[in-house]
C-alpha cells in the first residue's frame, strides 16, 4: 500500500447519492443531490520489521492496512461534521 509505505496522511472520503446521479440502466448522469464527507486524516503506522516481511506476511500486513482504511470509510455517515 502506497500511503503506508510513504507514512503518507490518509484521508478516508465517502460520496453519498452518486447511485440516485447515474442509477442503473441508465447512460447518461441525472440531476441529484450528492454529498461527500471526508474523515479524520490518519497514518498507518508500519511495524518495525516491515520491510522483512515476505509472502503471506506482507499480504497479512497489507489487509489489515485496507481493512482499517475500509472500516474508517464505513464509518462515514451523510450526516458527519
Amino acid at each position: 500500500m502506497i500511503g503506508a509505505k510513504s507514512n503518507a496522511t490518509i484521508v478516508p472520503m465517502r460520496i453519498f447519492g452518486a447511485d440516485a446521479a447515474l442509477p442503473r440502466g441508465k447512460s447518461l448522469p441525472q440531476p441529484a443531490r450528492m454529498t461527500i464527507v471526508f474523515g479524520e486524516p490518519f497514518q498507518y503506522p508500519l511495524p518495525a520489521n516491515s520491510t522483512s516481511l515476505r509472502g503471506d506476511e506482507l499480504k497479512a500486513l497489507y489487509l489489515d492496512i485496507g481493512q482499517e482504511i475500509m472500516r474508517r470509510i464505513a464509518a462515514l455517515t451523510p450526516d458527519a461534521p
